[in-house]
């Protein structure tokens, strides 16, 4: 086990050699669930031990494959778990939340609250993605906020190419018919796309 710590936290260990890892396991997952729950693993390792703010790299990939990070086609996907996690480890890290992050959180649940559409799995979804965010922005230098960027698109891209796999080996239409497409009109047409960003709650 020690020198899997030791593996991960050594920054020549290519975050995208992980990603790439994360991509296959997830996708396989579609076929069977227990590829999702061994990417659950490894990602959970990865975030919690490695050095350097790899960790959101590694999420900003995962975030556009929310979609399909789930031991089943329906429930919470593996994404938010990891999220929160991550979320819980920079409270212990005390970083300072500003007020203004306390003021919209309380003012999220009033919302919900008066219109009575209460719902605690969102509210803890949405609590721990601020607090995630907020940290990104304190640890995150110049060139780590690029890769960031870099991997997410690439997240992006590959999730909206993911539809193309669909089989009856990699069943990727199971996980995303149940939520809307985003569509768009070109002249007469009404083009379709898919991304695992649409529709997702993370989002």
């Amino acid at each position: 086990m020690n020198a899997l710590m030791k593996i991960l936290q050594r920054d020549v260990l290519n975050v995208w050699a992980v990603c790439a890892l994360m991509f296959v396991l997830i996708l396989f997952g579609t076929h069977n669930g227990i590829f999702s729950l061994v990417a659950l693993i490894v990602a959970l390792l990865y975030v919690l031990f490695v050095r350097n703010n790899r960790e959101f790299v590694l999420m900003a990939f995962l975030f556009p494959l929310a979609t399909l990070f789930k031991p089943t086609t329906e429930g919470t996907s593996f994404y938010t778990i990891i999220l929160l996690i991550c979320s819980v480890k920079y409270l212990f890290e005390k970083i300072q939340i500003p007020k203004l992050l306390y003021f919209f959180i309380f003012f999220v649940v009033f919302e919900q609250l008066v219109f009575f559409s209460v719902d605690a799995l969102k509210t803890i979804k949405l609590c721990g993605g601020l607090i995630f965010v907020f940290a990104g922005l304190k640890k995150l230098n110049k060139l780590q906020s690029e890769e960031c960027f870099y991997s997410f698109s690439i997240g992006l891209i590959l999730s909206s190419f993911c539809p193309f796999l669909n089989s009856s080996f990699f069943k990727v239409n199971d996980y995303t018919t149940r939520m809307a497409t985003l569509g768009g009109t070109y002249g007469d047409n009404l083009l379709y796309r898919f991304s695992g960003l649409f529709g997702d709650p993370n989002y």
